[in-house]
């Protein structure tokens, strides 16, 4: 998908994630490039860091995505109670 400035989504994504945030990088970098596992601690590890803020909500959406990315995955692999769970973590959290 490009955009109007003939710039890829991913890019645009890169550059409004706080730099220097390793958390959230891994959350937009991995869907496509890196394994689920890497998926799962990037998410595990932004939900522990809400869990302690409560009021951190750009971890709260970052953690969404990911549970929306993994949804992806499970739905490749033909799991749809699992992708089930993932995206509903993802679109209801807390």
């Amino acid at each position: 998908m490009l955009l109007a400035a003939g710039v890829s989504a991913p890019a645009v994504a890169d550059e409004r994630a706080a730099p220097g945030n390793e958390r959230l990088q891994a959350i937009l970098t991995v869907s496509a490039q890196a394994p689920i596992a890497e998926l799962n601690r990037a998410t595990a590890s932004l939900k522990a860091q809400f869990e302690q803020h409560p009021d951190y909500s750009v971890g709260k959406m970052f953690y969404g995505y990911g549970q929306l990315f993994i949804a992806t995955d499970f739905l490749n692999k033909k799991n749809y109670l699992r992708a089930a769970e993932a995206s509903k973590l993802g679109f209801f959290l807390y």
